[in-house]
């Protein structure tokens, strides 16, 4: 079965691509022309979850080394990173065909204006609401699996700060966003206070529902609760003094 999977989606894949081609410039999605969206956000990912698959099909079943688990992680790491890479340019070439295709259709289309919608509202949304809902995925797996071989209390307690540290970070990075876009999107930054606010809650409730141990085995879930802890608390410390946003903002704008 897993062999005819390995044959079917590399076919399919070619079929979809070319039968897609004919449709370029004719619709977009998130600005995105349609059949550029289609090969960086659907093809592209099946492509890597294919070629995984043939790795790990490989390594475990045809070639018969007798790895270990830390063998095949290691090229499965490799792996990834080579694809991120490449997906990387996939994604340029996707964005900028769709900017051709903007200025082919209209001279004076205002690439830039384009290029602002994913360098402001798009990206943003996705790192911060994003990195919110996979660290609370995370950390709600680790509640039930536990690292069982963690028992390192010092560094657990390191853990612990670095999470307070990666809350303060990500708030001070929401504060200090580009005047352009706080004009454009002035509730940006309530939106997100009110979303990691929310997220904050989550964790809280996730201990008082399934009572996690404090200690090593369950720090994923720690560090996410620190995180959102952190991020809450500068909120409401640094908002409250005007003094202290206006050094912020002062260090900001000198290193540029």
């Amino acid at each position: 079965m897993l062999t005819l999977v390995l044959l079917l989606v590399p076919t399919l894949a070619v079929i979809s691509a070319l039968y897609l081609y004919q449709h370029t410039g004719k619709k977009e999605i998130l600005k995105f022309d349609l059949v550029q969206f289609a090969y960086a956000f659907v093809i592209a990912p099946i492509i890597y979850v294919w070629l995984k698959s043939f790795l790990f099909t490989l390594l475990v079943r045809e070639l018969n080394l007798q790895l270990s688990v830390t063998d095949i992680f290691i090229a499965d790491t490799v792996y990834t990173i080579i694809f991120l890479y490449f997906f990387a340019f996939i994604i340029i070439h996707s964005l900028t065909k769709s900017f051709s295709l903007k200025r082919s259709r209209d001279p004076f289309y205002d690439i830039f204006q384009m290029s602002e919608f994913f360098h402001m509202i798009t990206s943003h949304v996705v790192f911060y609401v994003g990195g919110a809902i996979l660290f609370t995925l995370l950390s709600t797996i680790n509640i039930f699996f536990p690292v069982t071989s963690a028992t390192n209390n010092i560094l657990f307690y390191i853990s612990l700060f670095l999470g307070l540290a990666l809350g303060f970070i990500v708030y001070v990075g929401l504060l200090l966003t580009d005047d352009d876009f706080e004009e454009k999107y002035p509730r940006f930054e309530m939106f997100i206070e009110l979303f990691f606010g929310a997220f904050f809650i989550l964790d809280v409730g996730l201990y008082f529902y399934f009572r996690p141990e404090f200690d090593l085995g369950r720090v994923m879930y720690w560090v996410s609760l620190m995180a959102f802890a952190g991020f809450i608390a500068s909120s409401l410390l640094i908002e409250r003094s005007q003094k202290l946003v206006a050094i912020l903002k002062r260090l900001h704008y000198k290193k540029k």
